[in-house]
């Protein structure tokens, strides 16, 4: 029989071709998605909202940030259509190139004192374009990554894609701070468009690297068997509701807990606290650090000991650790909330690596780009877009940070149970296309078969 991926005329990629794949483009992308929140954090309640008080421009300024979550979930099921009927190639370069667009547009926006009311309203369309792009981004990438992957390591191939979110904060974060020690008049009037022009660069290189990119044998196969579905967003509502919401829920502790440690924490201390705001670019640098670490090591252990084992003990730890954590913060103490940020480093970089090969595993190929990336965005929509501005709001109300601590606990929990109701996928095979199964389908049914270990093979 021939070879799919030949009668492409293109080449299957090497295991380091793929790791650079699935990592270059999600941390470009990533990147441009934490400049705008740090950006957020910092100077736009400034630049676009000065004529409201600290409190009420930093909400909007998170509520623009919000935005682009909601648009996740729509580009999440436009490219995962695009991305189930026409191939991963083409649509991770379409993803790539409208974030990074987005992002050199905004550093060129005039601010209010300029343009007005225009600016914010501007800004805000530009945020939406960059959560379109980000929505069709992670499900490709994962995808890619996963259906690349040789038996027995999807896991530590699922977690490539997923260190480009630390990848990104930590260069967005290394830029900021570098802009932070500019003059405030020069930060706000060219300073803060540094790291959004800078952008421009970073997506030629990503561009360049997929530019040769073929699709994995899995996508060739469905292709040349026909079992492509027509409708793969309506088919995932259909026949996948469960892997879905299992997506969903197994990413809710991930979407609300980073951006509580990574947005909430800098902008709480900075604002009403009073801290400096280069105390937390060094918390910011530690975290970003330690979560790509945990992603690293975290999704190596997942293909010796399963996803789930490791998974469940961080939720648990999570939700006994979230209010010691949080009122730490309270102290003002630059150590404490140094280690606080080390620690939600490690706990979201372990339970947001797992699903990085979890997730697209519970798919069928036909439908895995559109089910995949959907649970997550929507995940990320619900949970993550509102998480700025409901913890900024209720901290303010409290005068502390224990409702914030709650919540954590409370996302945790979701993952939780999410993942408890998943099956171990670690040892499984991915069906073949037209199998219709999922890796949630119960033991017997569909394709779902153990595969011999490495050591019996």
């Amino acid at each position: 029989m021939s070879d799919p991926i030949a009668l492409t005329g293109r080449t299957r990629p090497s295991p380091a071709q793929v790791a650079m794949v699935s990592l270059i483009g999600t941390t470009i992308e990533w990147y441009d998605f934490q400049a705008y929140g740090l950006a957020a954090s910092l100077v736009f309640s400034k630049l676009f909202f000065p004529s409201f008080d600290s409190v009420a421009g930093t909400l909007l300024s998170f509520a623009t940030f919000g935005v682009g979550f909601l648009a996740r979930p729509v580009g999440s099921i436009v490219f995962g259509h695009l991305g189930d009927r026409l191939g991963r190639r083409r649509v991770l370069m379409a993803s790539l190139l409208l974030m990074g667009t987005s992002s050199v547009l905004i550093g060129c926006l005039p601010t209010y004192t300029s343009i007005g009311v225009a600016a914010p309203i501007l800004l805000v369309l530009l945020r939406l374009c960059q959560g379109f792009g980000l929505g069709g981004e992670w499900g490709g990438a994962a995808v890619y990554a996963v259906e690349s992957a040789p038996e027995g390591q999807r896991g530590r191939y699922g977690g490539w894609p997923q260190m480009g979110s630390p990848l990104g904060l930590l260069l967005a974060t290394i830029v900021f701070a570098l802009v932070g020690l500019l003059p405030e008049q020069a930060q706000h009037s060219w300073g803060w468009r540094v790291p959004f022009l800078a952008s421009a660069l970073l997506v030629v290189v990503g561009l360049y690297m997929r530019r040769n990119l073929a699709d994995t044998e899995a996508f060739a196969k469905a292709r040349a068997s026909k079992s492509l579905n027509r409708f793969p967003v309506l088919s995932v509502l259909r026949n996948n509701p469960k892997e879905l919401l299992l997506t969903f829920g197994m990413f809710s502790a991930t979407s609300g807990g980073f951006y509580m440690f990574v947005t909430f924490i800098p902008a709480f201390g900075t604002t009403t606290l009073g801290m400096s705001s280069q105390l937390f670019f060094v918390g910011l640098l530690v975290f970003a650090v330690v979560e790509l670490l945990a992603v690293l090591i975290g999704t190596w252990l997942t293909d010796k000991i399963g996803r789930r084992p490791l998974f469940i003990g961080c939720a648990i730890f999570t939700i006994f650790a979230s209010v010691p954590l949080f009122l730490a913060v309270m102290t003002k103490s630059p150590v404490l909330v140094v280690l606080v940020l080390l620690v939600g480093g490690l706990l979201i970089g372990v339970m947001f690596g797992i699903p990085g090969a979890l997730a697209p595993e519970l798919f069928p190929p036909e439908v895995r780009y559109s089910g995949a990336g959907l649970g997550y965005q929507l995940s990320a929509a619900v949970v993550g877009g509102l998480t700025p501005v409901v913890t900024t709001a209720v901290a303010a109300a409290a005068g502390s940070t224990w409702p914030v601590a709650l919540l954590l606990a409370f996302c945790a929990a979701i993952g939780l149970f999410a993942v408890l109701k998943c099956r171990e996928t670690g040892r499984r095979r991915l069906p073949e296309p037209g199998s219709g199964g999922g890796l949630a389908t119960p033991a017997g049914e569909g394709w779902t078969h153990e595969v011999r270990s490495a050591k019996d093979a």
